[in-house]
């Protein structure tokens, strides 16, 4: 028997007629869950509790004497994650409760037991006594192995329709050096804003994102200084909303739209991700396959998606020396098996910047291509992908020499023209593109900048898609996708 849940409490006689909820987590193959449900006293005999009580009803205290005796009435309401399995109203200060496909105690409904987010209601009814002490135990019987965990971003269905994608219309667009995951003072970092704004302008980084833990307090610092008035960096509003079972960037346009974290719940997880997308916003779950609890509350992406329409971008790499990282890889891999799926979801990076970096960590950073230096429109080219990622090179890469990374194009006759240029090589690399699952060109580099022009013939892939390795196998550097369409 696995063990789910488990708390003491203390409720008074303020609790009288409110509801104590908690939230939790059942896993799959579970065959059936045990509850144990203590609360004492269930009599209460002090004649001042008792005269307390009559009086906060409205009563005479003297209608209660030494010999009067009133209950405490405590009792367990159960919500699997779609419906209500039911109460036993009774006076018992030791309950159990057994719930299973098969049968279940009385008061309760039988069915499947459904993993997901379950909710124990402990219902005051009657609070007389000033210390009410509660005990609460959910236990799973499962066929499942204890340590088993669900991987992140697992069987999610291919549902989201199409993106109208819209060719950039300035034909001098260049891509800008970005950092959209960074933290203050406002949340756990070390660094206040005028640090990292500093260390940014540094860097040359063009496009910044402040994205504190569940909070926009840094922007409000932003607004009340100078450092808002300079044209670099460009700055893109952002929060991390950092929940008990993942994390994840929310971009928008304007400093001042933030929602309630703690309303994000397993079984509100999608809607809410519905809510905030649709306020014009960048949705990007961070970190996916970081370590989680104990050692990273919340960090690993714990959120059963049924499709992923309202996500706009997984963060395939986060942290310095991001193609090192394990838990990038996982990620990485996880998002290009998406693709070959058909998901048109975007690859994202961040620092997850919170201090100062050395000047030994290889940091990876986001250039997008926007048609106008602004956030608006920056935040259109994050939603169509039009990004590259890297840890120095810098990729431009075309078709039919109008299209760029992040457009859908025509394929004429199965004819596909590419244009490749990549600079800032340290002449030891390998250039790799990909038309879906396969590979269709590698080339090897022994010069800082690399060119080629290449015709695809009979093309029928829905994407194309390149990789710089460098000479230790290790990705540095990837575009997000062209789109085809026949």
């Amino acid at each position: 028997m696995i063990e789910l849940f488990k708390i003491k409490f203390q409720i008074s006689e303020t609790a009288h007629q409110s509801h104590v909820s908690f939230l939790v987590n059942v896993p799959e193959d579970v065959e059936s869950i045990q509850i144990s449900f203590q609360y004492n006293p269930i009599e209460e005999k002090q004649l001042v509790a008792n005269q307390q009580a009559v009086l906060r009803e409205g009563y005479e205290k003297d209608i209660v004497d030494e010999t009067t005796i009133l209950r405490n009435l405590l009792t367990l309401s159960v919500r699997d994650p779609y419906a209500y399995r039911g109460n036993h109203h009774y006076f018992s200060s030791d309950q159990l409760i057994n719930l299973s496909k098969e049968e279940s105690s009385l008061g309760f409904l039988s069915g499947a037991i459904q993993p997901g987010v379950w909710e124990f209601i402990v219902n005051c009814h009657a609070c007389i006594s000033p210390e009410i002490q509660c005990a609460l135990m959910v236990q799973a019987v499962t066929s499942a192995d204890k340590g088993m965990r669900v991987k992140p971003l697992v069987a999610v269905k291919n549902e989201k329709p199409r993106m109208e994608r819209v060719a950039l219309t300035n034909p001098n667009a260049q891509f800008k050096k970005s950092e959209l995951h960074t933290h203050t003072v406002h949340s756990d970092a070390l660094q206040t804003l005028e640090e990292l704004i500093s260390a940014a302008e540094q860097e040359g980084i063009e496009c910044l994102s402040i994205t504190d833990h569940n909070t926009i307090s840094a922007y409000e610092e932003l607004s009340k200084s100078e450092m808002l008035s300079k044209k670099v960096p460009v700055f893109l509003p952002g929060i991390e909303y950092t929940t008990y079972h993942g994390h994840f960037l929310v971009h928008n346009e304007t400093a001042n739209y933030v929602e309630n974290w703690t309303e994000i719940e397993k079984r509100t997880i999608q809607q809410f991700l519905h809510n905030v997308q649709s306020n014009n916003s960048f949705v990007t779950i961070a970190h996916p396959f970081d370590m989680g609890n104990p050692f990273c509350t919340g960090c690993q992406w714990e959120y059963v998606l049924e499709h992923l329409n309202y996500v706009d971008a997984i963060e395939v790499w986060n942290g310095t020396n991001p193609s090192l990282s394990l838990s990038n890889i996982d990620a990485y891999a996880k998002w290009v098996s998406l693709l070959q799926e058909g998901h048109e979801i975007a690859a994202s990076c961040g620092r997850d910047w919170h201090t100062e970096t050395s000047a030994q960590e290889e940091v990876a950073y986001l250039y997008i291509k926007a048609d106008e230096n602004n956030p608006a429109s920056i935040l259109k080219s994050l939603k169509q992908g039009r990004t590259f990622i890297s840890t120095g090179p810098v990729i431009d890469l075309k078709v039919n020499e109008k299209y760029t990374i992040g457009d859908r194009v025509a394929v004429v006759n199965g004819r596909v023209e590419l244009t490749i240029l990549i600079d800032n090589l340290s002449g030891n690399e390998a250039i790799i593109l990909y038309a879906g699952k396969n590979t269709v060109h590698t080339d090897l580099v022994n010069s800082s900048t690399y060119e080629l022009r290449l015709i695809l013939e009979e093309f029928e892939a829905d994407f194309l898609r390149l990789e710089v390795k460098n000479g230790e196998n290790d990705v540095i550097a990837f575009t997000n996708p062209i789109y085809f369409i026949s």
